[in-house]
């Protein structure tokens, strides 16, 4: 007989870290890390009832979805924008292609010699 997978509720403080964890879009490691937290597995149990985080916790995470959410301008809006125009396809070259762009335009700024 299979085990049937119980839906798990949260509540309190959990339940608004799961909620700036999915506004956030980041995994679970990424949050640790960006949270400095020493393991990933500390979200993995606030995110599935195991544990409450503290407020303090809660109150950095909010910063840096904040924080997170002040650099999309709307130049970055409007060039997501664009993009989705295009077939999936299309896009994922295009996106290929921008970041080959990105990388190379960050390397530049950053090997430039200041006089």
């Amino acid at each position: 007989m299979k085990k049937k997978k119980q839906s798990i509720v949260l509540t309190g403080r959990a339940k608004e870290f799961e909620t700036l964890f999915l506004k956030s879009g980041w995994g679970q490691t990424e949050t640790a890390k960006r949270l400095k937290l020493s393991s990933s597995n500390y979200v993995y149990m606030i995110l599935h009832g195991r544990s409450q985080p503290s407020s303090t916790l809660l109150e950095l995470f909010r910063m840096k979805v904040e924080e997170r959410t002040v650099f999309v301008d709307s130049e970055f809006l409007s060039l997501v924008a664009l993009l989705k125009q295009f077939e999936p396809t299309v896009r994922t070259r295009v996106a290929v292609t921008l970041q080959s762009i990105i990388g190379m335009t960050a390397f530049c700024m950053t090997s430039v010699p200041k006089r």
